[in-house]
């Protein structure tokens, strides 16, 4: 890409952020909507009427009241525009449900979800026919976690105003309260100030279009009741919550998550394989030929978005968000992603030169200009993506999940975020190898750095061909055999840049510097902790990376772990027994059936083979004694979503039943009946986040 082409794209790629800078602020908006109307609508010139303003707002968000003190968040003002109306006392309101605000330390009135304020206006004299009177509204939405700026709302009312000299009885203001049904929180025997007489409420349904039928009375006594079940509006372990609280704020909170998203997903262990292969992709790669520096670094970036933002979304829509999943964690496709690392592996260690035919090369060099070089990154960019769903699909599958009930740009908009953040670190690497040539001797640097990242990329196989042994439970790649492979490799890559083994291109004359010393040993004691974990220690972080232990048998394998796990977690008096392993059931019957005799509530492990996070979960978290404790307050089943068999299928129905995702992991708490108490999605921060969620979905912890 010469100078010109740069410029354009750079050009083109600030008019679309541009454009997206102008969009936003309008999307972000209607977070609360606001309507209003004339009451009563039979009025003359110079009687008195009231203009009855509705705020109708999303949750989380809640509005201040009219009488809202100074000293805080902004109260809520309403201003009659001097017209065919003009303002007739001061507006009204029902009674706001009140607090006390630790960040501004002052109390709070507020309304949420739907409330109306009575506006006493005077009709013009003189006037007639139709009309319309023009209403500003300035106002302020917070939540429990944050607040809007201020806004303000112009509504215009349309009345008719009937021939004839005002009536006496008529020429008062009307201050009445208009009846409101705000769902705040009632205040011992009272209802948003309701009297007895006005004690009937029209209900609506989810989807706030039908009535339900039937008059229902509220009482006028005092009402004790159960806690509701606690919800999740976001935080740790809640990707899902927090996407959807992110969506409730606007479409800028909304790409700020998804940016933030992109940032924490290069954490995941799908992303640490694709380091070696970016950098020594690029390393063969020319600033002056396609696909080489600046131009080959924004077609690979290119591949990245480009995917998540529109393949992502476009089989999302067509197929189903779970589409993404099966393809990320198919046999066949792992098996070739092991074998192209492998492939790749050798040539980086000079047993091969990957190289195009001839007839192609020629016709590059002819078109040294054209697209086709730049199809190269672009691909290489795609596949990155690929491999990286298993990881990232707690939050991905989250909002691709948006995209199925009819809404696109928004899970575009927000993908292309995702993305832009996941690929810039990506971006440096495909530019540091340009730099990396640069330095005195890169001949000898390139030479050891391309051979060490071939054993890495060995290293990375490994993981794919681990995903494909699981599918087929074939037992070959176990944990243990696993390690002590990942240890062989380690070893070997030390003994190199020791200079204990040599190469076929390394240098006879090669000096070894302190650095690559100082490597080798760092990476001789990384293997020799592979070493420790295959006699059952944890590796912490690295346990993400490695199969199930035990290794997860296909149920009628004669290797296979029986289904109903014998109840060893009960000493004879009848009481947990704390030096029982807990026991986990494989299928959701069992667990119920389980529950319903006991009397416990069930908690579901939603797992897979291929889930990273999972093993994570499962090696760090789990194995904590505060967490098995809580773990036997339980009847607990531990259910696989993605392996394609009926029985996964069927678990990740209910899986979407119960969690609205199709995310790893998941857990859900559920009463034996089948209620959904409490759910947590993703890794935990901590143990202790993980056991406050166990506490909460038997009734021991806090309330939301």
């Amino acid at each position: 890409m010469n100078r010109r082409k740069e410029s354009r794209f750079l050009k083109a790629l600030f008019t679309v952020v541009a454009l997206m800078g102008c969009v936003l602020p309008a999307l972000a908006q209607k977070n609360a909507t606001w309507t209003a109307k004339l009451a009563p609508g039979e009025v003359r010139g110079g009687e008195g009427s009231q203009i009855i303003v509705t705020a109708t707002v999303k949750a989380p968000w809640h509005v201040y009241s009219l009488t809202q003190p100074e000293g805080g968040p902004l109260k809520t003002t309403i201003e009659v525009v001097p017209g065919a109306v003009s303002a007739f006392g001061k507006p009204v309101q029902p009674k706001p449900k009140k607090g006390f605000d630790k960040g501004f330390n002052i109390n709070i009135e507020t309304f949420e979800n739907k409330v109306s304020f009575g506006v006493p206006v005077k009709i013009k004299t003189g006037v007639s026919g139709k009309q319309t009177a023009k209403l500003k509204i300035r106002f302020m939405l917070c939540n429990d976690r944050a607040c809007l700026p201020p806004s303000t709302e112009e509504v215009t009312v349309s009345f008719v105003v009937a021939k004839g000299a005002a009536r006496g009885g008529k020429m008062k203001p009307i201050t009445t309260v208009p009846k409101s049904a705000s769902l705040t929180t009632p205040s011992q025997s009272e209802f948003l100030g309701m009297g007895a007489e006005e004690n009937t409420l029209t209900l609506l349904t989810e989807n706030r279009n039908e009535k339900m039928g039937g008059t229902f009375i509220l009482a006028q006594s005092p009402v004790t009741s159960a806690p509701l079940p606690p919800t999740d509006s976001g935080g740790a372990g809640n990707a899902g919550g927090q996407v959807k609280e992110a969506l409730g704020k606007g479409l800028i909170p909304f790409l700020s998550l998804s940016f933030g998203a992109g940032l924490i997903a290069l954490l995941t262990p799908c992303v640490f394989p694709m380091i070696p292969i970016t950098v020594s992709f690029f390393i063969k790669r020319k600033a002056g030929e396609p696909g080489g520096g600046l131009s080959g670094a924004l077609a690979y970036c290119a591949g990245i978005i480009g995917t998540f933002t529109i393949l992502g979304v476009g089989v999302t829509v067509l197929f189903g968000a779970e589409r993404l999943q099966q393809f990320a964690v198919n046999p066949i496709v792992n098996l070739a992603f092991g074998l192209l690392f492998v492939v790749l592996g050798l040539s980086l260690l000079g047993v091969y030169e990957l190289a195009l035919p001839a007839s192609w090369t020629n016709s590059v060099q002819t078109n040294a200009r054209s697209k086709s070089g730049y199809l190269q990154p672009f691909l290489m960019g795609l596949a990155f993506t690929m491999t990286s769903f298993t990881c990232t699909v707690p939050y991905v599958g989250t909002v691709l999940a948006s995209a199925t009930r009819g809404n696109i740009v928004t899970p575009m908009l927000g993908m292309f975020s995702f993305g832009l953040a996941f690929a810039l670190p990506f971006f440096l690497l495909a530019i540091f190898p340009q730099a990396l040539t640069k330095l005195p001797k890169s001949g000898q640097w390139l030479i050891t750095v391309k051979a060490f990242m071939g054993l890495m990329e060995f290293a990375a196989a490994l993981k794919f061909f681990s995903n494909t042994d699981l599918f087929y439970s074939s037992g070959i790649l176990t944990r243990e055999v696993f390690l002590a492979s990942w240890a062989i490799i380690g070893i070997v890559a030390g003994l190199y840049l020791l200079g204990a083994i040599r190469f076929p291109k390394d240098p006879a004359d090669e000096k070894i510097g302190v650095v690559r010393r100082t490597f080798g040993a760092a990476t001789i004691g990384i293997a020799l902790l592979c070493l420790l974990g295959v006699r059952g220690g944890s590796l912490g972080y690295a346990e993400s990376f490695l199969p199930p232990s035990p290794y997860p048998f296909r149920e009628g394998s004669p290797l296979a772990i029986k289904s109903v796990v014998p109840d060893k977690t009960s000493s004879s008096a009848g009481r947990p027994d704390p030096n029982a392993p807990v026991a986990w059931l494989k299928t959701y019957e069992e667990a119920v059936a389980k529950a319903k005799s006991l009397n416990k509530p069930i908690l579901i492990d939603f797992t897979g083979l291929y889930c990273s996070n999972c093993r994570q979960m499962e090696r760090n978290v789990f194995p904590k004694p505060e967490v098995e404790s809580e773990f036997r307050e339980y009847v607990t089943v531990q259910l696989y979503t993605d392996r394609g068999t009926p029985e996964d299928n069927k678990n990740q129905a209910l899986l979407k039943q119960m969690a609205n995702t199709i995310a790893l992991p998941v857990y859900v708490a559920v009463t034996p009946d089948g209620k959904v108490v409490k759910k947590f999605e993703g890794l935990a921060s901590s143990p202790a986040d993980f056991v406050t969620f166990l506490q909460e979905g038997r009734g021991k912890g806090t309330t939301l």
